[in-house]
């Protein structure tokens, strides 16, 4: 698009907001900027013959800038559909992405809401760097400069951590003035059709939930060049680090606070039917003022098919022998690693050697005693952390009142 065109536009855009001219007026302007760039026949569709299912009202601007892209965007729990001109894939409802998908171009789940800076020039699906088009590499994904542009729209501030699906860093939203966390996802993992999945099955989740003791992700773009996901901010850190800046353990109290937290947000997920799978402290982030949220569903399993998914699924210190033999997994492993939890924060280690071999030995071997923490507490523990899942508190509701 020329940017006198585009100028025309973004010009017209601004006088329907303030009151100024119709949106017939709008439409008629519209209409001649497109066939001044031979996207739309004198006479024909002013908005190019595209297809928008959804919620929003016919007319709208928030409509008609969406058409004048060429997208069809999706809501509700429509099918999904390919882009008309990008191979872009926006997802509604509960759909999963597919190899297709994948393979044919961008996939966006979560905020299906391209405006108008997104659409006058065609979807900004990808990173700007210094005013360039640039793609994620192993060498620049960790250090990318203030400024840093995803998808026209998030722009980075600084690094908040890094761990091994990508690099998590402070963001703001330039469309709403909101500060965020932004993932920059290594491109190598989103042509894993497991991977994706996975995230995608994070995202949904998530999303269903809505619950104060759940991270919310917000949006999740898979494209070969510079995939990411957007989530809420957080700006407390994660119960680990919290441990570290403690000395290595925490009170009994805010032991308690924290777990008390987690159970809530387990409980939720089970209430689904689902098993979160890796609860563990880098899994529970924190807000300033103290609030836990549950974060990286990746592996969560629906119980209807009740894998654990062997040695790749999980920490295996916090793991139930079931969990670690890739044997059938419900709620009850997610009891075990809360109650392993309890004693780490309390204890500042395990009852075993910290490897593998240490966790295997104590599931064969390891008396259910715990010296380390108050006894009453290590009561609740031994149970938790029973070799045999009936042994083990029912659900988060049951652990939460013994606590």
């Amino acid at each position: 698009m020329s940017s006198e065109v585009q100028q025309q536009l973004e010009q017209a855009k601004n006088l329907l907001d303030a009151g100024l001219i119709s949106q017939d007026q709008y439409t008629q302007i519209q209409q001649r900027c497109l066939e001044q760039m031979g996207l739309a026949p004198s006479g024909g569709d002013p908005l190019g013959g595209s297809t928008v299912l959804g919620s929003e009202p016919e007319g709208s601007p928030e409509a008609d800038g969406d058409l004048l892209g060429g997208h069809t965007v999706l809501g509700g729990d429509s099918e999904k559909q390919d882009d008309l001109l990008g191979g872009a894939t926006i997802l509604g409802g509960e759909e999963l992405v597919g190899e297709d998908d994948v393979l044919g171009g961008a996939t966006v789940l979560g905020e299906a809401d391209l405006g108008e800076d997104d659409l006058l020039g065609g979807a900004t699906v990808g990173l700007t760097m210094m005013g360039q088009s640039q793609s994620l590499t192993s060498e620049n994904i960790n250090k990318l400069p203030p400024g840093s542009l995803f998808g026209g729209r998030y722009s980075i501030i600084s690094v908040l951590g890094e761990g091994g699906m990508g690099v998590v860093y402070r963001a703001v939203d330039t469309r709403i003035g909101q500060d965020v966390a932004l993932k920059a996802i290594r491109p190598e993992l989103v042509r894993r059709k497991d991977i994706v999945e996975m995230m995608t099955r994070e995202v949904q989740l998530s999303q269903k939930l809505s619950h104060p003791n759940i991270l919310q992700i917000r949006h999740l773009e898979i494209n070969e060049t510079a995939p990411y996901a957007i989530m809420e901010l957080l700006d407390g850190g994660d119960v680990e680090e919290l441990v570290a800046s403690r000395g290595g353990k925490l009170s009994v109290d805010e032991t308690l606070k924290i777990v008390d937290q987690a159970l809530q947000g387990l409980s939720a997920l089970h209430n689904e039917k689902i098993a979160h799978l890796d609860i563990k402290p880098a899994n529970i982030l924190l807000g300033k003022d103290g609030q836990a949220k549950l974060a990286d569903f990746g592996i969560s399993t629906r119980l209807k098919d009740q894998r654990g998914g062997g040695m790749g699924a999980g920490t295996p210190l916090y793991a139930p022998p079931e969990q670690i033999a890739g044997g059938e997994c419900d709620v009850r492993a997610d009891i075990y690693a809360v109650g392993m939890m309890i004693h780490e924060l309390l204890s500042g280690g395990f009852p075993f050697e910290k490897t593998l071999s240490g966790a295997k030995k104590w599931h064969e071997h390891g008396e259910r005693v715990f010296p380390n923490i108050p006894p009453q507490l290590g009561l609740v523990v031994a149970r938790c952390c029973s070799v045999e899942p009936n042994g083990r508190y029912r659900s988060a509701d049951e652990l939460r009142n013994a606590l």
